[in-house]
C-alpha cells in the first residue's frame, strides 16, 4: 500500500503562503498525513491566523522551532535568547498578540517526532541537535549553528552512530531547499514555506511504499504583496528588517514618507 505525507517547514506567520500551500495539497487527496517542522510562527503578520489554521485539521502534527520557544520564554518569564536579541521586539509583539488558547498547545509541542510508514522510518526536527543539547533551554542553543553550506558526507558524519536507523531525516530552519541521499539515508529540508524572495511558498511531498520513499518538492504560487502590507498596516515590530532580510521586498508605497523614509514606529 502506498502513502503520501507532507512535511512543511518555517511557516513564520504567513497566513496567505499557508493557505496557499493547504489549497494546492486538496488536489493530492493521497496526502493522509502532514508534519510541520517549527517556526510556525514569528516574522509573519499572522501568528493566532497561522495557528487557527493548523490546529483546524485533525492530521497535523508539529515539532517546536527556535521561534516559537523564544516567544514561550517570554510568555513563561525564562532566559531569553542571546542570539535572538535583534528581533526580540517581534518577539514580544508575537507574545503579547498570541491567543491563550494556543499557549499550552505550543508549549506540548515536542522537539523532534520519529516514526514509522509504510516500512520506512522517518525523524523530524526544526533543525539537527546533538543528543547532549536535546533537553537544553532555547536561550542555551539547542539547534546546532546553521550549516549555510551542507553536504551529503557532513550530514552523514553528524548522524554517524546516533540511535534510531532512520531512512529519512526531515529539517528546516535554513530556509533554502535540501535534498540530498546517501546509501545511509535521505536528507529533506523543504524549503522555508513562509519566507522566500520569490512569491512562492515551498513544501515536500514524501511518497511512501514497500519501504521505499521518493520526495516531491513544490512550490505553490501566492500573493506575496499581501504578507507585506499587513506587516506595515499592523505595524509589526522590525517590519523593515523583515521584509528587506525573509521577503526581499519593499514597503508598500502607502507606508513611504514623502521624503522616501520609512515611517515605521515599531
Amino acid at each position: 500500500m502506498r502513502k503520501t505525507i507532507a512535511v512543511l517547514a518555517d511557516i513564520h506567520g504567513n497566513l496567505e503562503a499557508l493557505e496557499a500551500v493547504f489549497a494546492d495539497m486538496e488536489q493530492h487527496a493521497d496526502v493522509t498525513e502532514i508534519f510541520c517542522l517549527g517556526d510556525l510562527i514569528g516574522i509573519g503578520p499572522h501568528p493566532n491566523e497561522v495557528l487557527a489554521c493548523i490546529c483546524a485539521r485533525e492530521n497535523v502534527q508539529a515539532v517546536s522551532g527556535n521561534h516559537e520557544e523564544a516567544v514561550l520564554a517570554l510568555i513563561h518569564g525564562e532566559a531569553y535568547p542571546k542570539r535572538s536579541e535583534t528581533i526580540r521586539a517581534h518577539h514580544e509583539w508575537v507574545a503579547a498578540s498570541l491567543d491563550d488558547a494556543y499557549i499550552p498547545w505550543l508549549t506540548a509541542l515536542p522537539r523532534q517526532l520519529t516514526l514509522e510508514r509504510e516500512g520506512v522510518n522517518i525523524l523530524l526536527q526544526h533543525y539537527h541537535m546533538k543528543e547532549t543539547r536535546r533537553e537544553f533551554p532555547i536561550w542555551r542553543n539547542p539547534f546546532e549553528p546553521v550549516d549555510y553550506h551542507p553536504t551529503a558526507r557532513k550530514l552523514d558524519d553528524f548522524y554517524e552512530g546516533r540511535a534510531g536507523g532512520w531512512d529519512i531525516v526531515c529539517f528546516g530552519h535554513h530556509h533554502p531547499v535540501h535534498l540530498f541521499q546517501t546509501e545511509k539515508r535521505m536528507y529533506l529540508n523543504p524549503g522555508a514555506l513562509g519566507c522566500y524572495h520569490k512569491p512562492l511558498a515551498r513544501y515536500a511531498l514524501i511518497h511512501l511504499g514497500e519501504g521505499q520513499a521518493s520526495v516531491e518538492l513544490r512550490e505553490i504560487p501566492y500573493d506575496k504583496g499581501k504578507v507585506v502590507e499587513a506587516l506595515y498596516r499592523l505595524e509589526v515590530p522590525k517590519r523593515d528588517f523583515i521584509v528587506q532580510t525573509f521577503l526581499s521586498s519593499k514597503p508598500p508605497a502607502a507606508y513611504v514618507s514623502s521624503y522616501g523614509g520609512n515611517i515605521e514606529k515599531g
